[in-house]
C-alpha cells in the first residue's frame, strides 16, 4: 500500500518576509516606471544629422525644436559641389516622436516654414530604380497590394521647387502609413511586436532622416540629385531591432 507523500516543509519566517518583500519592491518600481511613462515621458532627443556628405559642402544650419512627444534636430544645409546640380540646396533633419503611429512629416513639420512642404504631390519611385545601398537590408519592404515603398514628395519650399522624403534604414517615405510600415516591418507575430516595444524601458522614440532638395531647377533634377544621395545616407543610419 502506497503512502501519501510528506507534506512539504514551511518555508522558514525570514524567508517568506525576504520573498514578501522582493516581490512587493519589483511591484512598486514597475509602478513607479507606468507612472513616470505615462505622467512624465522621457521627451524625445532627434540626433543631429551627419555634418559631411560626400559631393556636398555645409553652408549653415537652423536650430530645431521639441515638444512632449516629437522633436526635430538642427537642420543642416548643404550646397553641390558636382556642377550638374548647381543652384540646388540640400537640407537634412532628424524626425523623432515617442508615438508608436508612423512619422507624418506634413504635420511635424507644419510649424517650420523652411521644412513645410506646399502643392505636396506624392511620387512613388520604381524599385528597379532605387536599388539598395551597402548595408540596407534588401529587399526593402513593401506596402499594401506588395508594392515596394519608394515614397518621396514634390512640391514647393519657400517658393523653390523642391523634393522631400524620410529615410530609415530599411528604406523611405513620407506619409504617415508608409513610414509606419517601415518602422514596424521587421515585427511580423504578436511576440515580435511585444520584443519591439518593449526593447527599452522607456521605449525609444522612432526616428527618420528628413532630406529636402530644393532649387530653381525642374524636378527632374532633383530626383537624379535624390537617387545618387539616398545610398550614401542611408547606409549611415542604424538598424532597428
Amino acid at each position: 500500500m502506497n503512502s501519501a507523500p510528506p507534506d512539504r516543509l514551511p518555508l522558514e519566517p525570514w524567508r517568506q518576509r525576504l520573498i514578501t518583500a522582493g516581490l512587493a519592491l519589483a511591484a512598486s518600481l514597475a509602478a513607479i516606471a507606468c507612472v513616470q511613462v505615462l505622467v512624465w515621458p522621457r521627451r524625445p532627443e532627434a540626433p543631429r544629422p551627419l555634418a559631411a556628405i560626400p559631393g556636398w559642402s555645409p553652408i549653415g544650419e537652423r536650430p530645431g525644436r521639441s515638444d512632449a512627444t516629437t522633436s526635430l534636430s538642427a537642420t543642416l544645409r548643404f550646397r553641390p559641389t558636382d556642377p550638374a546640380f548647381a543652384g540646388v540646396e540640400l537640407s537634412l533633419t532628424t524626425l523623432a516622436q515617442t508615438s508608436d503611429e508612423g512619422i507624418e512629416v506634413a504635420a511635424l513639420t507644419a510649424d517650420q516654414p523652411t521644412l513645410s512642404l506646399g502643392g505636396r504631390r506624392l511620387l512613388r519611385l520604381d524599385a528597379k530604380d532605387q536599388r539598395p545601398g551597402p548595408g540596407v537590408p534588401s529587399p526593402l519592404p513593401k506596402g499594401p497590394g506588395g508594392r515596394r515603398l519608394h515614397q518621396v514628395a514634390l512640391g514647393q519650399l519657400q517658393g523653390q521647387t523642391a523634393l522631400q522624403t524620410c529615410l530609415t534604414a530599411r528604406g523611405y517615405g513620407i506619409t504617415r502609413n508608409a513610414t509606419q510600415i517601415l518602422l514596424f516591418s521587421s515585427a511580423t507575430t504578436l511576440q515580435q511586436r511585444w520584443q519591439y516595444l518593449l526593447r527599452s524601458w522607456p521605449p525609444e522614440p522612432h526616428t527618420c532622416l528628413l532630406a529636402s532638395l530644393k532649387g530653381d531647377v525642374p524636378p527632374a533634377t532633383l530626383l537624379t540629385a535624390w537617387q545618387r544621395l539616398r545610398p550614401v545616407l542611408q547606409a549611415t543610419l542604424p538598424k532597428r531591432s
